[in-house]
Formats: C-alpha cells, sequence, structure tokens
C-alpha cells in the first residue's frame, strides 16, 4: 500500500476521497483512517449520513474474506459515538449512541445568524438579545431562558422554547473542545452524526456542528499538548448550514477555509482534514490547495469539467489518462491515487476492517441484510429525553407566567412623587368609582394606618351595594385590565392604592388609609356622579 506512505508524508494536510455515488468512497475512507489509527492516529469522524454505527465491530462474511485475501484480519475499534440532542424532532437513534448538548459557553455572537434555517428571524432577534442580556459567553442557560420570558413573557414563541428547554442547550457539554479532544485522543475515533435529526429539521444540526467544529479550531490553535487528530467529513456539502442569501456552498467555503487556515497555526497539535465528495467542483478552492493527496473514482476522471478542476491542483500525466479511457463501468473501491509531488497510480481497495453493511443487490438479500442489522445496531426512541423536555417546557412556560406577574408589580410599586391625595380626577370612570366607593362604604378603614384587601372581597362588596350587574365591572379579572393602563394605576395611586399579588397569584389593593380618606373627601362627589345609574340603586350614596 504505497499510497499510505504518501498520505502520511505530510503530517499536516489534508486529503479527499472524491467518487460518485456508489463508488465506495465511505468504505475507502475507513479504511485509510484504519490503516492511520494503527499508527496512532485517533479521528473525529462528522457523520451526515448515519453510515458510521458499526465500526465498534469486526467485519464478517464476505467482508472478512476480503480482508484475509488481503492479508489484514477483522477487528472492531474502541469507537465513542455522540449526536446532538434534540429528542423533540429525532428519529430512532442506536443505543450506543450518547445524546449530548450543546453547552451556553460554546455560542458566540457570530453563530446565531446561523439559525436562520430553523428559526425565523424575529426568534433568532429575541435568541440573541436574550443571550447578551444574560451575560453572553457568561450566561447559564436559566439566565438565558429567565431573560427571554422577562423581555417577551407569556408571547414567547413557542418554538423557541421548546429548543431551550429540549436538552439541545446546557451548562456543560461532552463537546466542550477540552473535553472533545480529550474524548478523541482516548478513543480510536469518534462518530458525531447529525443524521439523526427529522428532514424538518436538520439546519438545527448542521447549526450545533458548525458550533462545534468553531469551539474544535480554537482549541486546537491554542493547544500545547501533541495531538494526533483527524477531522474526517463524510459528506462535505451537507456540512454547511443552509441559510442566507450566500447558500449552503458559501457558508461551506468560509467555514472550511478558516478550519484549514487555522490548522495551520497550531502549535503542536497534528491536526488533519479528510473529507469525501461527489464531484471535485463542490471542494472549496483553499482545501484544495492544501490537500496533498485524493483518492480520485475513474468515472468522475472521464468527466471533462472534473478533469479540469483538478489538474489545476494535480498533475493527472498522459499515462493515467490513458489508463482511464477504456474503463466503462462503476467499478466500487477502484480508485487513481494522485499526490502533488506527481506521484500516480491506480488502486483497488480493500474493504475496512470494521463491519460495513453492503448495497443490497436483490430484495432477498436486503432482507437478510436488515434482519441482521436490526440486530447488530438495536434503536431506541428518546421517549425519556421527550418526557423531560415537555416537563421543563411546562416549567418555564409557567414560570412566564410568574415573571410576567413579578414585572408588573415592580412595575406596581415603582416609587413615584405622587402629587396631594386631594388631587382632581378629571375623568374617573364608572368602574374607578365602584372600585372606590365599594372601599369608602364596607371597608374597615377607621383606626388603621392601611389596609389589605382582596379583589375579589371588594367586587362582593360591589354586589352587595349595587347589585350583580355592578360586580359584572369589577371582578378581579376587569381590575386587573383596568389596572394595566398607566394612566387608570396613577389615578389610583393617587388615591392611596396600589395592587400586588400574593403567593397563589391573587390580586389584592393596598390601602393607604390617610391619603384615601383624604381623596375620598375633596373627590367623593365626583365619584357619585361617575356611578351613573348606579347611584339611585340602594346604598348609592
Amino acid at each position: 500500500m504505497s499510497y499510505l506512505k504518501q498520505v502520511l508524508s505530510e503530517q499536516t494536510a489534508c486529503v479527499g476521497f472524491i467518487g460518485i455515488r456508489g463508488a465506495s468512497k465511505t468504505w475507502t475512507a475507513q479504511l485509510v483512517l484504519e490503516l492511520l489509527a494503527l499508527r496512532g492516529w485517533h479521528s473525529l469522524i462528522v457523520d451526515v449520513k448515519g453510515e458510521d454505527e458499526t465500526i465498534h465491530l469486526p467485519a464478517r462474511g464476505k467482508q472478512a474474506l476480503s480482508l484475509r485475501s488481503e492479508g489484514l484480519s477483522p477487528r472492531g475499534w474502541d469507537v465513542e459515538y455522540l449526536t446532538f440532542r434534540f429528542p423533540l424532532a429525532m428519529e430512532a437513534v442506536p443505543v450506543h449512541f450518547r445524546l449530548v448538548p450543546l453547552s451556553v459557553r460554546m455560542l458566540s455572537f457570530g453563530h446565531f445568524r446561523l439559525l436562520g434555517g430553523f428559526l425565523s428571524e424575529s426568534e433568532v432577534r429575541d435568541l440573541f438579545d436574550a443571550y447578551y442580556s444574560a451575560g453572553g459567553p457568561d450566561a447559564r442557560l436559566e439566565d438565558l431562558i429567565e431573560a427571554l420570558l422577562r423581555r417577551k413573557g407569556e408571547r414567547v414563541s413557542p418554538r423557541l422554547m421548546a429548543l431551550l428547554t429540549s436538552g439541545f442547550l446546557d451548562d456543560s457539554s461532552p463537546l466542550e473542545p477540552d473535553r472533545l479532544v480529550d474524548t478523541i485522543q482516548r478513543r480510536d475515533f469518534t462518530v458525531l452524526s447529525t443524521a439523526y435529526f427529522k428532514p424538518s429539521v436538520r439546519d438545527l444540526g448542521r447549526f450545533a456542528l458548525n458550533v462545534v467544529i468553531d469551539n474544535l479550531m480554537g482549541h486546537l490553535v491554542q493547544s500545547i499538548e501533541e495531538a494526533r487528530i483527524i477531522v474526517h467529513f463524510r459528506e462535505l456539502r451537507d456540512v454547511a448550514p443552509r441559510v442566507g442569501a450566500m447558500g449552503a456552498a458559501w457558508h461551506l467555503k468560509q467555514k472550511i477555509e478558516n478550519f484549514v487556515t487555522l490548522l495551520r497555526q497550531t502549535r503542536t497539535a497534528l491536526t488533519r482534514v479528510f473529507y469525501e465528495v461527489q464531484n471535485v467542483k463542490s471542494v472549496p478552492k483553499t482545501l484544495l490547495e492544501n490537500t496533498q493527496a485524493v483518492f480520485v473514482h475513474p468515472m468522475n476522471l472521464k468527466q471533462e469539467a472534473q478533469l479540469k478542476e483538478l489538474e489545476r491542483y494535480f498533475p493527472v500525466s498522459e499515462r493515467v489518462k490513458r489508463a482511464v479511457a477504456p474503463m466503462r463501468r462503476l467499478i466500487p473501491g477502484k480508485w487513481i491515487f494522485l499526490s502533488k509531488d506527481g506521484h500516480a497510480e491506480i488502486v483497488t481497495t480493500p474493504p475496512p476492517m470494521s463491519l460495513r453493511i453492503p448495497e443490497p443487490r436483490s430484495p432477498d438479500e436486503a432482507a437478510r441484510l436488515s434482519r441482521m442489522y436490526r440486530e447488530l445496531v438495536p434503536r431506541r426512541r428518546p421517549e425519556e429525553e421527550i418526557r423531560e423536555a415537555r416537563r421543563m417546557y411546562r416549567f418555564w412556560m409557567a414560570r412566564a407566567r410568574v415573571l410576567k406577574r413579578r414585572r408588573e408589580e415592580e412595575e406596581l410599586e415603582l416609587e413615584v412623587d405622587l402629587p396631594p391625595p386631594e388631587t382632581m380626577i378629571l375623568d374617573a370612570s364608572q368602574k374607578m368609582a365602584l372600585l372606590l366607593k365599594a372601599i369608602r362604604l364596607r371597608a374597615p378603614l377607621d383606626g388603621r394606618e392601611s389596609l389589605d384587601l382582596p379583589a375579589a372581597q371588594v367586587s362582593s362588596w360591589v354586589r352587595e351595594l349595587w347589585g350583580q350587574e355592578a360586580q359584572t365591572r369589577v371582578t378581579p379579572n376587569k381590575v386587573e385590565l383596568m389596572i394595566r393602563s398607566r394612566k387608570k394605576r396613577g389615578h389610583l395611586r393617587i388615591a392611596g392604592i396600589s395592587f400586588y399579588r400574593d403567593t397563589e397569584g391573587n390580586l389584592r389593593l393596598k390601602v393607604d388609609v390617610k391619603r384615601f380618606l383624604a381623596h375620598m373627601k375633596a373627590n367623593e362627589s365626583r365619584y357619585d356622579r361617575a356611578l351613573g345609574r348606579f347611584s339611585a340603586i340602594r346604598g348609592g350614596g
């Protein structure tokens, strides 16, 4: 396997696997990663297709026979399987995968625009405002949610609240770069998959993946430990978020360019980028410039546009072109290996040492493979995580009502300089007149400095004095609506009446008796007139 020496010769370079569908890119790439694992390299595999579920199992059947014919032995590897946690919209997940969150401190101000494929513009703006208000990178998840609810109250977007309470974010995460690098170095392979998100939320998986990559880049640039790490993208085009006018290709180009550029600046960490793609024209220019070697399927070289693009970065000899010309059919695992120094060879790679499930060639084979796969890779629905997400959603939506009341109480209790209690209320409403007259006629005011009354009690006094029709105008709910008006709330404060809620959420009145009596002495006749027709009913005077 002379190509392996070429792959190992430039430790910080990139390696590409370029082949049309069915060329066995994943099988060949996995074999190369496994051969490098035997030489001390550790791989983080970014899986968007759900094909990396069996690396811990040794090859079997025809795959094992093919390996032995090449002098290789089947084997499973030490693997950490991870996927992002968003149980509200996930397919069944293999039982050996851990559902892990992002941490709030992994977020940065530039990440929020990448949520545009999942959240609306206003939701992204609300989330950003809450993140900033809660302290940015220093915020806890609870701080972020409270900041959002204080701003939006019960009008908060249900989708945004579902995201924040689903477990997708937390205060700490195994994906934080120092912990992730430690995991990668302890294991042969670490798989990070976005394949289990339902199609409607795939952009959320891409967002999470970009957050992890950004954090990993920053950590590796500053790393002072030797880390022999390969970051392998199974399907390069599906990494980028599909958001904004520029589209996925633009975001992919920016992300990969940043990644490759920063990896050149690492101190002692030896990090490489491997990638799989169906068409060379889908590979960003910066990545091709830094790719030391590629495995290209002959069918790709037979396409003139792809050949021309490759020749801009790799010498493709006439010998290689003549060898490719007579090839007419797709042969999985057959490659043209090209390197920047002009090395070229035709290689046929064996399958990987770990188990891969082949594409079935008949209905009977498909049924057999499906049965085998279900036995080897049992799956589960994240029911427990869904129940917890729903519980947290209900808790925080109830908390929204509490925070709303608290905000209103803070407004109601705001200390302001009040005018004298004798101040004339020019536009006293009938509701206000019913409320104040009921307190004047029924409340035990004598000898007290203050009085605490339930709004429901005042409403019942109104019924006693003026009947049920009058009571309907000053039920606790009607009083609450009335005091939402700053003007009317200010009028009542002048009259010595303020409001708050008790621990059970019931509306109550505080009466400053001295101010109230002084106000009523100066204005009672005005309130009598405001009672309108109720003034003629018994008790109205």
